[in-house]
């Protein structure tokens, strides 16, 4: 058995989502993965990445976007989302949460234990939309800093 194998199935923290021919090249798909919504997107070179399905700016679901390298386009006002770090392109400033995700032969997994930050609430959403200017303050619960909650029901 391949280590790669023994991780999966000795760690619950790897979830399997979907197989690789249901995420389309240059497309998305939505998944639930440790109570989540995670959009899965596919580049055109065929790499899976993983992000959580609500943009920083307003909460639009991503995996309603457009996939465009390795960047996924808001649907509902067009914020530019980089899929490798989770950060919003400038001008616009914000991130979302990014999973680990591994594909093993025809099958896609997600770390769901070792997300790299907690989604804050909607409310306390942070960035400055290009085209208002308007801003929100940082704050402790931004971006910038990481944090963990429970996932599946462990601390």
């Amino acid at each position: 058995m391949s280590p790669m194998a023994r991780l999966h199935s000795d760690d619950p923290r790897w979830v399997r989502v979907c197989r690789v021919d249901e995420v389309p090249r240059s497309g998305s798909r939505l998944v639930r993965a440790g109570g989540v919504e995670v959009g899965l997107f596919r580049t055109t070179h065929g790499a899976i990445l993983a992000v959580t399905n609500r943009c920083p700016h307003k909460g639009g679901p991503l995996s309603e976007g457009i996939v465009t390298g390795h960047h996924v386009v808001c649907p509902l006002h067009g914020w530019k989302i980089d899929l490798v770090t989770g950060a919003a392109a400038e001008p616009d400033r914000g991130c979302v949460s990014r999973f680990a995700v591994d594909v093993r032969g025809d099958d896609v997994f997600l770390d769901v234990g070792t997300r790299p930050r907690e989604t804050p609430p909607l409310e306390d959403v942070c960035g400055t939309h290009a085209d208002t200017g308007r801003s929100k303050s940082m704050s402790a619960k931004s971006c910038s800093v990481a944090r963990r909650r429970p996932i599946l029901g462990r601390p």
